[in-house]
């Protein structure tokens, strides 16, 4: 998964303590109504909890990557964010409450 972070193509993290957390709720919500938008641009959802199922698309992530993404990106298993990788794998912008859909297309714009 390392690899598939720093290769082409857009990436958004969501990083939560559990898919209880009610900013993942929300955060979660806000990108399933906008997820034409995200597909039309090729973003890629990696969604990692440090309690739960974690994932990227549609693989699923297992605990050790998800500790390694945690850790990668500084994130205490009790955080909330949201982090944006642009195509070549660097941090484009970094939420650590739930952000709106048009905060981060515009980042993609």
């Amino acid at each position: 998964m390392e690899k598939s972070l720093q290769e082409g193509g857009r990436r958004l993290i969501v990083f939560a303590p559990s898919v209880k957390s009610p900013n993942y709720e929300m955060q979660m919500q806000v990108l399933d109504a906008e997820r034409e938008a995200f597909a039309a641009r090729a973003v890629q959802l990696i969604v990692v909890l440090y309690k739960g199922k974690s994932q990227a698309g549609d693989e699923a992530l297992d605990e050790a990557e998800a500790a390694r993404l945690r850790q990668q990106f500084s994130i205490d298993s009790e955080d909330f964010l949201v982090v944006l990788l642009g195509p070549d794998g660097t941090e484009r912008a970094r939420y650590d409450a739930p952000v709106q859909a048009e905060v981060i297309l515009a980042r993609l714009d």
